[in-house]
């Protein structure tokens, strides 16, 4: 008897996902969907990450996690974890202005000490500054559909007869 599974999709484009055998990352429909787990925050932040099993433990960014979100994944297709989440992408204009808002912050370092604390700061600025940034665009590009449908639905509708 054959098992029926659940039918996963990407959280981000909203793609079916893909569980086909060695083809991830491949250039083919189902290398690009295939499904990808992505911690939330990655555990290398909290001291937890596997990868190092040989190698001298690294001092955690943070103790517990900030945005309460320890353990928390979500699926994704491979071109949104890999070459969208993975790779992201700034301009040297983007990192001038982060910069300054690192240094207005507070966050800024002339030379590295033992603490972690102030890249922890500017981990959670960055994702501040993301978080604001979808917001901001979410509200504007709301606002634009919704006058959009307005002048459609003005345009639709015929004028009165003056006679």
């Amino acid at each position: 008897m054959k098992r029926m599974t659940k039918v996963k999709h990407c959280a981000i484009c909203g793609c079916q996902l893909s569980i086909k055998k060695h083809v991830y990352g491949e250039d083919s429909l189902d290398g690009r969907s295939h499904e990808s787990k992505h911690h939330y925050v990655a555990k290398r932040l909290l001291g937890r990450s596997e990868t190092r099993r040989n190698k001298s433990p690294r001092k955690t960014i943070f103790e517990q996690c900030p945005l309460k979100l320890e353990g928390k994944y979500g699926w994704f297709c491979y071109e949104c974890h890999e070459e969208l989440l993975q790779n992201l992408v700034l301009t040297p204009t983007d990192v001038e202005r982060f910069k300054e808002l690192v240094k207005l912050a507070g966050f800024n370092e002339s030379q590295k000490t033992d603490s972690k604390d102030k890249i922890g700061q500017r981990i959670m600025l960055l994702h501040s500054a993301i978080e604001k940034g979808i917001k901001a665009l979410l509200v504007a590009e709301r606002r634009r559909r919704v006058k959009e449908r307005r002048s459609l639905s003005y345009e639709n509708t015929s004028p009165p007869l003056l006679c």
